[in-house]
Formats: structure tokens, sequence, C-alpha cells
């Protein structure tokens, strides 16, 4: 089991934080500064999941929305970005930032696969450019990974990690 606490509590828990947390609210940071000048905000912050992979391979929908994705791709650089320090990983459920031995310790976890890592929700900011162009900011990236039940039912996904790219 990838933890050891009350599965049923922990995704309860982490849906309601996963879905509309706070927690990772930005601090002011230099990042809002590089967004300055002759601009318009649509966003300041706006959280959204992306499933990656699609569990229900009868959802005709999900499938036409995901064909295109490669989700390995996209687990891949973010993880590997956090070992080759392109990308800080911090703890879901607080500010520790997450060392490398963190992560490959996540990572050997009994049941961890990075193709079980199939939703990310992004933290980002939007906006409109002096130019007009639509431009989107990301702040962060919340991991995801696939939970099922004893009968291998689908249950969810549990939040793993963080992953905020250097500022």
């Amino acid at each position: 089991m990838l933890r050891t606490r009350n599965l049923f509590a922990t995704l309860i828990i982490a849906s309601f934080i996963f879905g509309c947390s706070k927690s990772n609210k930005p601090k002011e940071t230099s990042d809002q500064q590089s967004i300055s000048g002759n601009i318009t905000v649509i966003a300041d912050t706006i959280v959204y999941d992306v499933i990656l992979r699609n569990i229900d391979t009868s959802d005709i929908w999900e499938a036409e929305c995901l064909q295109y994705l490669d989700q390995k791709s996209l687990v891949n650089y973010l993880i590997d970005g956090v070992y080759n320090g392109q990308f800080i990983a911090i703890e879901f459920m607080g500010d520790k930032i997450l060392s490398t031995d963190d992560v490959k310790a996540i990572e050997q976890e009994n049941g961890f696969s990075r193709d079980r890592v199939s939703k990310v929700q992004f933290r980002e900011r939007w906006y409109i450019d002096s130019s007009g162009n639509l431009q989107k900011q990301i702040i962060n990236y919340t991991l995801g990974i696939e939970v099922y039940s004893k009968q291998n039912t689908f249950l969810g996904h549990e939040a793993l990690f963080v992953v905020k790219p250097k500022s």
C-alpha cells in the first residue's frame, strides 16, 4: 500500500483539498513582477485538473480528449525535472521542500509507478499581454496518482507532491 493511513479518509481529504486548496496559493514573488507593464489579468490564480490517462476505456469523450497527450513524457518531464534541478518538489500538505532523495523514496514505495500518475492539477496565472495575446504562466503542478480498492476498483486520485518551476 502506498500510504499506511486510512485510504478512505485520505481520499476524502485529498479530493477536497486537491480540488479547492488555497494552501498552495502563491506568495508575492518576482514571478508577479515579470507580468508587468501593459497587461490585462484574466486570472491572478486559476486552478484546474487535467486527467492524463483514460481509466474508463468505454468513455469515448475522454479518449478523444486525450488522444494526442503523451502522459509518459509529461510525467517524466516533471519528475526528472526535479532530479535535474529544473523544478523543486514540495510536500502536498505543507511547505516542506522535498529533496531528490525524498522524491526517490516516493518512487520506490510499494505500488508506485509513473504510469499511475494520471492527474495533474495546474495552478496558473492567465493574462493578455501588451500584444493582445492570451498568456499562461505556470505557478505549479500537483501530481496525482491512481488509487484502487482491494478489489481493484478505481477510487480516485491521491496527491503525491507539488512541482514548482525554479524562480
